[in-house]
């Protein structure tokens, strides 16, 4: 996608037509061979394509390479429901880090924004765990973390922020609008402005808490802040809610 393209800049699985669209890609990892399973379902019997993921105590995503023009479409707006959380589940401990849902932003900083020390770490935590970001945000559905709370990833560290959207399973089984100024978020958790974003990605996973877990996520779009208003104005988060 070009900076130019605004709400339609990922890839929408409405479009997938019974398939998930071939511009989302399997992430998988090396040491973990089981994987969450995603295919296109009906929300309903003549509704909108989605995407069903399901986890038995394994992990994968699908991701979408983009170069989205965060600046100028700094609003990220996404659909999901979850069936429940998980029992063990924890975002502060790489034993609890599973989650229901999440939708995992990537960047790619300079890495001269970058201090000598974070440059090391992020070259260890590379020949750790492979390919991690230069930085992340990743948009959870929490099962015990607060709402609203941020902590670093149990495995990249304060190169990738985990933010508790939702949390718990009160709000489980119905479909949930969420909308995140991701602009806004970057620049008050890295303390720069935002570096560019080269990937969306959306993953259910249980392969640490070895529970199973099943989510459903609906399109993905980046919006302007004039284009946010216009959809507030006409209903959408209440259309996109049924």
């Amino acid at each position: 996608a070009s900076a130019d393209d605004s709400s339609a800049s990922v890839a929408l699985f409405s479009a997938g037509n019974g398939s998930i669209p071939q511009s989302w890609e399997a992430m998988t990892f090396p040491k973990i061979k089981e994987h969450t399973h995603y295919k296109a379902v009906r929300e309903t019997e003549n509704g909108p394509w989605i995407v069903e993921a399901s986890s038995q105590a394994g992990a994968a995503g699908l991701m979408h390479r983009t170069q989205i023009d965060i600046v100028r479409t700094p609003v990220l707006r996404w659909r999901w429901k979850v069936e429940g959380v998980l029992l063990k589940g924890d975002a502060r401990t790489k034993e609890g880090d599973d989650y229901p849902a999440r939708v995992y932003l990537i960047f790619d900083p300079d890495l001269d924004e970058l201090t000598f020390f974070q440059r090391a770490g992020l070259r260890v935590a590379r020949g750790l765990y492979g390919d991690v970001p230069g930085r992340a945000i990743s948009y959870l559905w929490a099962s015990q973390l607060e709402q609203g709370a941020v902590v670093d990833s149990p495995y990249a560290g304060s190169f990738a922020k985990l933010v508790a959207v939702k949390s718990g399973d009160a709000d489980a089984g119905a479909w949930h609008v969420e909308t995140r100024d991701v602009a806004a978020d970057y620049r008050r958790l890295f303390g720069s402005e935002p570096a560019p974003l080269v990937g969306v990605a959306i993953m259910t996973d249980s392969d640490d808490t070895k529970e199973a877990v099943r989510a459903w996520y609906g399109d993905i779009r980046f919006l302007s802040r004039d284009e946010l208003s216009r959809d507030e104005l006409s209903g959408e988060d209440a259309l996109d809610a049924n």
